[in-house]
């Protein structure tokens, strides 16, 4: 007799547990729903924004009639200050540079001056962003070039995701030389040098069990950087996830300051977006 009432009995609270559980299951893809479209939404609509303050400016900065170099410096800035993470705006740099060494007169020094300070805040503002989520190692602060020494020698280190969810340490030894600077284009000659750090072990020198850097090899760069290079567009990649961007002021009397940035490729921007492919050998290979 009660083995007879048990068996509906089971089945009547199997019943039940299953409907609670599959309405808390309801209800929180019902959550993640709405919080999806929120999100949506709200990309959405702020893209719109930002796409028509572009048009906006873009037709402003380009307006052959409007040449005023206040008003230029004014709408660069905007630029600067909306879409430094997406463009390349360095052109736009060195064109207004040109206008005002032609047409600044008396005032060209206080313009290049305005403008100097323009890219010195978007570099720091794109260095604050990947020395937190990256890497990071600046360079001392000031060298009159040809620099008798590197202006950067030292072990950085960075923190890769794996594919299982945890972080992986990865690191390089540095090694970052000025040259002779370019008066005509503004411009300065460095060459970087990368070395495992298995190799800087090898040679006497303590380091941790961090994995070597390119695969394990030494690499050399030769190139030149200019004001108006911005490292969030303006960087060499290493390997599929290391790049590292340099870049400098000049200052009175000759002087230059230098920074050097290592960081991962997820901070790499819309130059370094994955390709399909690759999206889609990821999404193979974690299927598997």
């Amino acid at each position: 007799m009660i083995s007879t009432l048990a068996i509906p009995v089971s089945l009547a609270g199997s019943t039940v547990i299953y409907n609670v559980w599959a309405a808390k299951r309801s209800d929180a893809e019902s959550r993640l729903r709405l919080y999806t479209e929120l999100v949506n939404k709200r990309e959405e609509a702020d893209t719109n924004l930002r796409r028509e303050i572009f048009a906006k400016l873009m037709e402003k900065y380009l307006d052959p009639g409007q040449k005023d170099l206040d008003r230029r410096l004014a709408v660069l800035e905007l630029l600067t200050q909306n879409f430094n993470e997406s463009l390349n705006l360095s052109p736009l740099f060195w064109q207004l540079e040109r206008q005002i060494v032609d047409e600044g007169g008396k005032r060209a020094p206080a313009f290049r001056a305005q403008l100097m300070r323009i890219a010195d805040t978007v570099k720091q503002r794109q260095l604050d962003v990947l020395q937190v989520y990256g890497g990071g190692g600046e360079a001392d602060p000031v060298f009159k070039l040809p620099a008798d020494k590197p202006i950067l020698d030292r072990d950085l280190t960075l923190e890769l995701p794996s594919s299982d969810g945890a972080k992986r340490r990865i690191g390089c030894h540095f090694i970052v030389e000025a040259l002779e600077p370019d008066e005509a284009s503004h411009s300065v000659q460095v060459r970087v040098q990368s070395m495992p750090l298995e190799r800087r072990a090898a040679q006497g020198v303590h380091v941790d069990d961090s994995p070597s850097c390119v695969g394990g090899f030494s690499r050399q760069w030769m190139f030149s950087v200019d004001p108006f290079d911005f490292p969030f567009v303006n960087y060499t990649r290493m390997s599929a996830d290391e790049r590292f961007a340099i870049f400098f002021s000049p200052h009175e009397g000759g002087l230059y300051s230098f920074k050097f940035v290592y960081f991962p490729s997820s901070l790499g921007g819309v130059r370094d977006k994955p390709f399909i492919d690759d999206v889609m050998n990821k999404l193979r290979s974690a299927s598997k």
